[in-house]
């Protein structure tokens, strides 16, 4: 248990200076990456001594050089002395735009919704049986998906995609909801009825992971959107503070108690279960590293397991059944006691690239979440008030890869899909229509911003 106290350690001190680097930028990709680690090394040391195990050095070093990889760039990319030294020639501009959707057209979307979550989860239903109870069916469905590579959900296309942008257009109704929250001081409630429909929706799915992803986007967005509306505001007040633990203590038990909607069954304690949650790949890491051998995925395609989704795409377009593959991370147990099969983001980069090769693409993920955040929190950026918001629809969506990294992949692995890429639109699509909808004070500046270019130039 040493090495995993050495480990939150050595996280910690990281922590600190990437704090203070960052101006205490909570919520910038490198604080962000450092909080989330901490929070599951810290986790990792009450699985050590629950599971009377520990890590090895290796381990240590492997999760130490992964995160280092991804801060350095991810600072670098936005660096507050450059962020301030060209604030200096460029005037930061105070985000004032109202978005004002009628009931009408919020009560049409709602109703579109409903429509299709009923449709998306009754095919998913008829595709297993009804099972007794909803804990039952949603199990089943949760096996299917993951180990019989003949099971067909029989979601239709049109429902598939029709859900997919009922999604895109309840991220824009949060983003909505935070807006007017910021810049007019309003809690419009009726603004969160089609993000709420869509969350309950998912639940069919098996997974409370869209809940969660859509509960961190939101707090993105009101971090990112704050600094707009108040220029260049990094340090918290209390009310902001009480506002996202409360959002996070939401999300935590969420999970926790929403087990039973998806299917998973345990005999742990709600604490144990999140324990393990939290820190259990971290051991898995550990297990990995020990034992690679006991690995599922294909050893003769290269990104097997970071790059699944692309294999998939290029195996059904060219018809190469070697290509369109099905695998679950497998399952590790220490002294009979099920730890899960979480690895930390990591392990999928080891197994496909090896140590250098996980060096690379963390390196990558840093530079890229950091220079999209540099651009959204940085107004003085000339681009068009309609590309910030797709922007910050897609990096509010996306960003959950961060918190993730030390329990699994998500930007390659769960997003690099052509139905990613297809969200994507429907996100752009969501975008323009709140610009619909939209109005600025004539004082504001943002006026010229409202032209559909990214130069921030009116056309010709």
């Amino acid at each position: 248990m040493a090495e995993s106290i050495i480990l939150f350690l050595l996280v910690a001190i990281a922590t600190f200076f990437v704090y203070y680097l960052n101006d205490g930028d909570l919520l910038c990709p490198s604080c962000l990456a450092c909080f989330a680690f901490l929070l599951c090394t810290g986790a990792s040391i009450y699985d050590c001594w629950a599971w009377s195990t520990g890590i090895d050095l290796v381990t240590v070093f492997a999760v130490c050089a992964g995160l280092f990889s991804f801060i350095v760039p991810a600072t670098l990319a936005c660096d507050r002395r450059h962020r301030n030294t060209a604030n200096l020639n460029t005037q930061p501009q105070k985000w004032v735009l109202h978005i004002d959707i009628p009931n009408f057209a919020t009560a049409v979307i709602c109703l579109f919704g409903a429509i299709i979550s009923y449709l998306y989860i009754h095919a998913i239903v008829d595709s297993v049986g009804m099972r007794g109870s909803w804990s039952e069916t949603m199990q089943a469905y949760r096996w299917h998906t993951s180990f019989d590579d003949s099971f067909s959900s029989g979601i239709s296309a049109p429902i598939n995609y029709s859900f997919r942008l009922f999604m895109a257009v309840g991220y824009a109704y949060v983003f909505a909801f935070v807006n007017e929250l910021l810049v007019s001081e309003e809690k419009r409630w009726v603004y969160l009825a089609p993000p709420v429909i869509y969350c309950i929706a998912s639940l069919g799915q098996s997974s409370r992971g869209q809940i969660i992803v859509m509960v961190f986007a939101g707090v993105i967005m009101f971090w990112i959107l704050r600094n707009c509306v108040r220029v260049n505001t990094t340090r918290l007040n209390f009310g902001a503070v009480m506002l996202i633990l409360s959002v996070v203590v939401f999300g935590l038990a969420i999970f926790v108690f929403g087990a039973d909607a998806v299917g998973r069954v345990t005999v742990k304690t709600p604490f144990d279960s999140l324990m393990t949650y939290l820190g259990g790949s971290i051991i898995g890491l550990d297990q990995y590293i020990a034992k690679p051998e006991l690995a599922t995925s294909p050893s003769n395609l290269i990104g097997s397991e970071t790059l699944q989704g692309i294999w998939l795409f290029l195996g059904k377009t060219f018809g190469v059944s070697e290509w369109t593959y099905t695998f679950q991370l497998e399952y590790r147990f220490l002294n009979n006691v099920n730890i899960g099969n979480l690895y930390t983001a990591f392990r999928y980069y080891l197994h496909d690239f090896g140590p250098i090769g996980m060096c690379v693409v963390s390196a990558f993920q840093g530079w890229f979440f950091g220079f999209m955040y540099n651009v959204l929190r940085n107004t003085g950026v000339s681009i068009a008030v309609h590309w910030r918001i797709i922007l910050l629809l897609i990096y509010s969506w996306v960003g959950i890869s961060v918190v993730y990294l030390p329990i699994a992949d998500f930007l390659f692995h769960q997003y690099m899909n052509p139905t990613s890429l297809l969200t994507v639109i429907f996100m752009a699509v969501s975008a323009l229509f709140l610009m619909r909808f939209t109005r600025t004070d004539e004082s504001s500046g943002l006026q010229d911003d409202m032209q559909p270019t990214i130069n921030g130039t009116s056309p010709r």
